[in-house]
């Protein structure tokens, strides 16, 4: 029995001291937990905590909760928990999100009023929330879902990003009046709520980015190309600010964000970015070295921004 612990430390006396450091733990049969991505997001007015990651197991169970595997001893594919943690350290629910592919991806969540903003890939077919999602390429191409659970763990809404390839998602933000940013990469062909982009070229582009706009309904508002070209284009990060949403990624080749195109050497180049509510670049920052340079995480900061990565 292997088993993955998530500590929670408990900060104060304005010192960073270690008041208490309790700890929920999850035990599942034969696998190690700990080398499959974890993901979370935390409520800070509330105290609740967002927990989600992959399982290939007939059953897992955290903390006297427990779910059935769906996809059991496939090579690549795994299924996604959810689970909620309350601010006395209970796990409130727990819940299998469906089949999807493990350690290729990792989940996204965003901490929202009443619930969570949850998003991964899957391959084939999965079903959620009574409905049925289908990739149309097959094989081992993915899909993105993104949808809304509630604090009691009841799905609100799904929508699938549907592409003959593979799609992801990669970020997710909430700004100040409820309106939901998220931004990935598509390879070929992606559609929402029936709207629809096209990469250029798929013949040149390993992956391009779009960014799309929902209202807290899960209503799409707008769904944009926000930038590409050659090579291998990534947005890894998205946060919402009072002036701008701000956005973090490199790439390999070349790329053109709004009025700007830029050519990396012959590693990948970084990138920050800000947008309006509508989409429109307002500036975007080059970042490149003489080897390879990888943002991860954008944060706003002071009217500006922090970049971080490698």
């Amino acid at each position: 029995m292997r088993f993955l612990i998530i500590v929670v430390f408990v900060l104060g006396n304005g010192m960073g001291s270690l008041e208490q450091c309790p700890a929920v733990g999850f035990a599942a049969a034969g696998q190690d937990l700990s080398n499959y991505p974890v993901s979370s997001s935390y409520n800070s007015e509330s105290g609740e905590l967002y927990v989600s990651g992959y399982f290939d197991q007939e059953t897992l169970v955290i903390s006297g909760h427990s779910i059935d595997g769906i996809t059991i001893g496939h090579p690549v594919k795994w299924d996604l928990y959810l689970m909620k943690i309350t601010s006395d350290l209970q796990v409130d629910w727990l819940i299998n999100a469906g089949k999807s592919v493990g350690l290729s991806t990792s989940s996204r969540l965003c901490v929202v009023d009443n619930g969570v903003l949850a998003a991964f890939q899957f391959v084939d077919t999965v079903t959620f929330a009574s409905q049925e999602f289908v990739v149309e390429g097959g094989g081992y191409a993915e899909n993105a879902l993104f949808m809304k659970i509630d604090s009691q763990g009841t799905v609100e809404w799904v929508h699938q990003f549907s592409e003959a390839a593979t799609s992801q998602i990669n970020s997710i933000d909430v700004d100040k009046d409820g309106m939901i940013y998220l931004v990935g990469t598509y390879t070929e062909e992606i559609e929402v709520q029936g709207h629809s982009l096209t990469v250029a070229d798929p013949q040149t582009a390993n992956g391009e980015m779009f960014i799309a706009k929902f209202y807290p309904n899960g209503e799409l508002v707008w769904l944009k190309h926000l930038g590409g070209g050659e090579g291998n284009d990534v947005v890894y990060s998205l946060k919402c600010a009072e002036d701008a949403i701000y956005l973090s990624g490199f790439f390999q080749g070349s790329i053109s964000i709004g009025a700007s195109s830029f050519s990396s050497n012959s590693g990948t180049d970084g990138f920050v970015a800000a947008i309006d509510t509508s989409g429109t670049a307002h500036w975007v920052v080059h970042l490149n070295g003489a080897g390879s340079v990888r943002n991860e995480e954008v944060v706003p900061f002071a009217g500006g921004c922090m970049v971080a990565g490698w």
